[in-house]
């Protein structure tokens, strides 16, 4: 019977987390809005650009797992807040703002956290091959690029008439 429980309880949290994980995808604006992104782009291009001087004595993922938690808690503190600001002020955003403003810090989070979950199991399990490397130094440049593209997002919203 609780095993019963557990599998009905997970089943339902896996179809809504997969239903909200879409809602996300679709709202940024899928593969290619990351793809044609400038800071996708310029990204690619750092990580080539520090992996030409990059030194193998030196463990890539240490950079991710040293500085990603608090931009991640200054992240989710800045999206609660902005959060805060539009449900009190309701009347005044439409559902595309909403939409923008959430896509832009969901997209800003999960990237970062993505990054910091890549760079703790590469050092738990010691991937340490140019490939891996590759995968982390780039998902730890776009984390940083995305400060950016979320910054500017912001910007652009708030210069817009509401």
């Amino acid at each position: 019977m609780l095993l019963e429980n557990i599998k009905i309880k997970f089943g339902k949290q896996l179809v809504h987390s997969k239903i909200l994980y879409k809602s996300y995808w679709r709202n940024y604006g899928g593969l290619s809005s990351l793809i044609s992104s400038l800071y996708f782009i310029g990204a690619v291009l750092v990580t080539i650009i520090v992996l030409l001087f990059y030194d193998s004595r030196n463990a890539w993922y240490d950079i991710p797992i040293s500085t990603l938690p608090n931009i991640i808690g200054f992240a989710i503190a800045g999206y609660s807040i902005t959060l805060t600001f539009i449900i009190g002020n309701e009347e005044k955003f439409n559902i595309d703002v909403k939409k923008a403003i959430s896509a832009a810090f969901a997209h800003f989070v999960f990237v970062q956290a993505l990054s910091l979950f890549f760079s703790i199991v590469s050092k738990y399990i010691g991937l340490d091959g140019i490939a891996f490397t590759f995968i982390g130094t780039l998902l730890f440049t776009y984390a940083i690029m995305c400060i950016f593209a979320t910054t500017i997002a912001i910007y652009h919203i708030g210069n817009k008439k509401i």
